[in-house]
């Protein structure tokens, strides 16, 4: 008789993302950062991308530029060594958004262009 053992990764990206759409941020933030572990751990690539993919667009909103930054190019990174397409066009996108609001026009551009050529 063991311990309940921890939901997966992907139902903990739906919870954070009811979290998030209920304005509980706080609440949303720790729930993506349990996603990533738990998808770091099950070795599942598509939810880990996801989550740190939503989480940099939480922590964007909550003015934590630089956390965002860094989890959305981690999310790319994930995504680039993937192979998965969609997921490096999402954190392209992702990225791209980021450089728009921060007034880096040419490198959001470039990086929605690259996004739009992958699918």
């Amino acid at each position: 008789m063991g311990g309940q053992s921890a939901p997966p990764a992907a139902d903990l990206v739906a919870q954070a993302r009811m979290q998030e759409r209920a304005g509980c941020l706080a609440e949303a933030m720790e729930s993506y950062e349990a996603a990533i572990a738990a998808a770091e751990r099950s070795g599942d690539i598509r939810t880990l991308t996801d989550a740190l993919r939503r989480l940099a667009v939480v922590c964007h909103h909550r003015c934590q530029r630089e956390r965002a930054r860094a989890l959305g190019e981690r999310s790319c990174e994930v995504a680039a060594r993937s192979g998965d397409q969609l997921l490096m066009a999402e954190a392209l996108n992702t990225l791209g958004g980021l450089d728009l609001t921060s007034g880096a026009l040419e490198g959001a551009r470039g990086r929605f262009l690259r996004a739009l050529a992958l699918g």
